[in-house]
């Protein structure tokens, strides 16, 4: 299992695992074609980004095409926009100086002009003539590449360090564009690899964006099942007591993520696990993980629509914001994974179950979202959060007014399998929180009681609550607890791609109001 441990470098050769369909498609846009083709690589954090274009690096040198140049360039090392032109043509001189003698002539004028010292210092101070000149020389030189028929992939890592090669005015984002549109360079492909979308990239260093339009975009999601189903297999290599418990957990925490199962794979090396998993341990090594994803959007301002979209409420999540958490390959659309997956491999994965429109690449990362963004998620739709806690503070004051210190057990009965397992779920995180964080949660089944299971409730106690809920008849209270509400509240009643318009806004709030104002009443 040693391939998968080191996740301190990307995975290359016999470390580099899966994939299979996503290198297909590079060589298909990059190397196939009678054109270049410019690629937005985009991802989370740890999904893989960077050890895949080196592995498309190592399958394509494996062809052998002489004229074919690969550049790879990392933005993070990168110092100016010459300095990654320098990075580039250092390569690009060097494979032309391996090929046929007579190309050497047609170069040596270029090569002379970008390797002379001057030149270069001139370059990188900032000189407008010089600049002018040297970017007319690139120019020609890949015009040059073209009608030779060489084909040249440029692939710029970490592109959201794009400021430290073009800067932060529009201009060098401009001749970029222009320099990848030209006919003349209809053999060079640049390939951008980022956490972020172009369009913030580009707006966060000079307010607009030019370059965005004309880069297909390519979510890179993670492992298949069928894939995920090879690394148990690896794990229970070296830890074959493995339960189903531990496995759901493991599966859980690790998801689609090459990276988390590298995690796993290094925790299992070098922990000496013996017959226990420990994965309270290991969770909070991917917690540093999830702390930069939910850096990175509340950066793109997309926090609160990942909440909306994976936890809930969902009140004002907008298309847009979907679509920009597709693209940076935090979600994937259901319909787009199912197109790049075998049908047998998707049949297996999703048969079943509630079928969201869109999937995450690990379930554990929304588990934490809810357990430690509870205020955030509560202010998404303030007056919903209000109506839901004064309700079951209502039912459960009643309830104790029945049947005293059994109430509790009286109301089992009316969790469904999915309220267990939130109750479960509870218990153990509020066996492990702080006092003051089980004062603000408390500790009632009624707290992790959905609207339906509410509803049901009262419902069945209707006598009890008649005078309480006197503005709705039974049946209207039932319905909307158990249809509206609980739709708006929970994200996995439905498919989290329904959005709520705004008539079903404005009935939830009145629904709400109502609620909140008879509970009080009744609560004086």
């Amino acid at each position: 299992m040693s391939w998968i441990v080191d996740t301190n470098r990307a995975a290359e050769g016999e470390r580099f695992y899966g994939r299979k369909e996503e290198i297909g498609y590079l060589v298909k846009m990059l190397l196939d074609g009678d054109r270049g083709a410019c690629i937005s690589l985009l991802g989370m954090n740890r999904i893989g980004k960077s050890s895949l274009v080196k592995e498309f690096i190592r399958v394509a040198k494996e062809r052998g095409n002489k004229n074919l140049f690969l550049i790879y360039v990392d933005l993070q090392k990168v110092l100016s926009f010459w300095d990654f032109w320098d990075r580039v043509l250092q390569e690009l001189f060097s494979g032309v100086s391996e090929m046929d003698p007579d190309y050497l002539e047609v170069y040596q004028d270029y090569k002379d002009y970008f390797s002379d010292g001057t030149i270069k210092r001139t370059l990188v101070n900032g000189d407008i003539y010089e600049d002018k000149c040297g970017k007319e020389k690139l120019e020609e030189l890949f015009s040059i590449f073209t009608f030779s028929n060489i084909r040249v992939v440029i692939i710029a890592d970490e592109f959201d360090c794009a400021g430290n090669a073009f800067g932060e005015n529009e201009g060098n984002y401009g001749w970029l564009r222009g320099f990848l549109q030209e006919e003349n360079h209809s053999l060079t492909s640049f390939v951008t690899v980022s956490r972020r979308s172009i369009y913030f990239i580009e707006t966060h260093n000079y307010g607009g964006s030019t370059l965005d339009g004309m880069f297909n975009k390519y979510a890179l999601f993670g492992y298949t099942y069928s894939e995920i189903g090879e690394m148990f297999e690896k794990v229970k290599e070296v830890y074959p007591s493995i339960s189903d418990e531990e496995r759901d957990i493991i599966g859980s925490m690790c998801g689609k993520s090459p990276c988390y199962w590298a995690q796993l794979g290094q925790y299992l090396m070098n922990e000496n696990i013996g017959q226990r998993f420990d994965h309270e341990y290991f969770r909070y090594k991917l917690i540093t993980y999830y702390d930069a994803i939910t850096r990175m959007l509340e950066e793109e301002k997309l926090f609160t629509a990942m909440l909306q979209a994976f936890v809930g409420p969902v009140y004002n999540l907008r298309r847009t914001d979907l679509d920009r958490l597709t693209e940076m390959g935090i979600c994937i659309r259901r319909s787009t994974l199912q197109n790049r997956m075998k049908e047998e491999d998707y049949i297996a994965e999703y048969s079943g179950g509630i079928e969201t429109e869109y999937i995450t690449v690990n379930e554990d990362y929304i588990d934490y979202l809810k357990e430690h963004y509870q205020f955030q998620i509560d202010n998404i739709w303030p007056v919903l959060t209000a109506a839901e806690k004064k309700c079951r503070a209502t039912v459960r004051k009643v309830l104790m007014d029945k049947y005293g210190t059994m109430w509790e057990t009286q109301i089992e009965k009316y969790f469904k399998p999915k309220d267990k397992a939130n109750l479960n779920h509870h218990n153990e995180r509020y066996s492990k929180a702080s006092r003051e964080a089980r004062s603000m949660v408390g500790n009632s089944l009624l707290n992790v009681a959905s609207w339906k299971c509410v509803a049901s409730i009262i419902d069945d106690e209707w006598q009890q609550f008649e005078s309480i809920f006197s503005g709705f008849t039974k049946n209207e209270l039932i319905e909307a607890m158990s249809g509206l509400l609980y739709d708006a509240r929970n994200t996995t009643a439905h498919s989290n791609g329904e959005l709520m318009d705004p008539a079903e806004v404005e009935k939830v709030e009145n629904i709400c109001g109502k609620i909140i104002d008879q509970c009080d009443s009744y609560n004086k």
